[in-house]
């Protein structure tokens, strides 16, 4: 049934039988906190070895999520994988092999965990300096109003409303170096092979703020916390203290300006609110 998907998109079709032939299609299943979507992901073995990945797009409007996928290989190169060709509903795409922490945390390999978190800050920080070359302002006021609404919602406190609005002023009359940003990334969709290289795989469709990379370190740093408590049996300090080096790394290898304490404090608390309702540790209970 999967492969009538493939069927229906006729460049990629054309562009498997021109350049390669199909050893085996077998369907990638995605480990992200047990959630479910309408895409599909096949990955297609060839005779040559080479890997692809087909990826299907239930809502078409995530299909803009291919116009980041190119930006970001253009500017990260190797550690993006390469997309190949684009259909009406599909893309075809390198694959990248490696592990997530997510894996590692679920299989309980706290020590590599522990011990991958730095190198993974330290190499994310790297790719923020190749791409920190433009100035942009964080004009997206709504989309920061709609977060920080969330956060009231969920939080009841006094005075809670000013600090929001002083803070999203503060945020959009703030214009500084940006690094394009992959949109979404935590510890499932972040792969590292064999020689500790990183790979960032499936990232947001694009939006109007891409050069927002703190929001990256924040989302990252909080799947990390949220999924080792989760998973293992570890105390919630502990579960800090390992995001805390993941965090520790990334500002020594790239010093943070003035906003970026706030605005990681902001992304963290958002993700947190997200992460947090998920009913996918091993024993199906949500964090709160």
């Amino acid at each position: 049934a999967v492969l009538a998907y493939l069927l229906t998109q006729p460049r990629i079709m054309h562009f498997l039988n021109k350049y390669c032939q199909v050893k085996s299609i077998s369907p990638l299943i995605s480990q992200w906190r047990g959630t479910t979507t309408g895409n599909l992901l096949l990955l297609i073995e060839t005779t040559s070895e080479k890997k692809f990945v087909f990826k299907w797009f239930g809502d078409k409007k995530e299909l803009t999520e291919i116009a980041r996928l190119v930006s970001l290989h253009e500017t990260y190169c190797t550690t993006i994988p390469k997309v190949y060709e684009v259909d009406e509903r599909s893309c075809l795409m390198e694959y990248k092999k490696g592990v997530s922490l997510l894996d590692k945390i679920k299989e309980d390999e706290l020590m590599w965990v522990e011990g991958e978190a730095p190198i993974i800050a330290s190499k994310l920080a790297n790719m923020c300096k190749t791409s920190t070359n433009k100035n942009y302002t964080n004009s997206d006021s709504s989309s920061i109003l709609l977060r920080y609404e969330r956060l009231i919602s969920e939080f009841k406190e006094e005075n809670i409303e000013q600090i929001i609005i002083n803070t999203c002023l503060k945020f959009n009359e703030n214009k500084e170096k940006g690094a394009l940003a992959h949109g979404d990334l935590n510890v499932g969709n972040l792969l590292v092979d064999e020689k500790d290289n990183i790979y960032l795989i499936d990232p947001k469709a694009a939006e109007s703020n891409i050069y927002e990379f703190v929001r990256d370190v924040a989302r990252y740093s909080m799947s990390m916390f949220v999924n080792i408590y989760d998973y293992s049996e570890v105390s919630i300090t502990k579960s800090r203290d390992i995001t805390q080096s993941f965090i520790a790394s990334f500002i020594n290898e790239f010093p943070p300006n003035d906003l970026f304490f706030e605005k990681l404090a902001f992304y963290q608390a958002n993700s947190f609110i997200t992460f947090a309702y998920y009913p996918t540790n091993k024993d199906g209970l949500r964090m709160v």
